[in-house]
């Protein structure tokens, strides 16, 4: 049993974010807990990811961030693209695990 309060946060890109939203909320029901809380934000293309997770952290104040990356990325993005995970941990002194995204779960 997690003793843990989760906070889980998801961005989403597209502009219809009701229809994204009652998926989002099937996966919420299907892993809620009472400490486990589940939020949808509209992302602002006009920030960066990282501006947001910053932001999060400080709405939240993690002992830990957890970030979930997509792994099918290309040779060239891999050697010449930063991921966002990177932007993310050269800018913040909280610890950051990274796993991959599992291919199989929508979110």
């Amino acid at each position: 049993m997690l003793k843990a309060k989760v906070n889980v946060i998801h961005y989403e890109y597209f502009i219809k974010i009701d229809e994204s939203k009652e998926t989002f909320n099937k996966v919420a029901k299907r892993y809620s807990a009472s400490n486990i809380n589940f939020h949808l934000q509209k992302f602002n293309w006009e920030e960066s990811l990282a501006y947001h997770i910053k932001k999060a952290i400080r709405k939240f104040q993690p002992s830990l961030i957890v970030l979930f990356t997509k792994q099918d990325r290309t040779w060239y993005e891999r050697i010449f693209l930063a991921s966002k995970s990177a932007d993310v941990s050269y800018d913040t002194k909280k610890p950051i695990l990274v796993f991959p995204k599992d291919s199989n779960e929508q979110y």
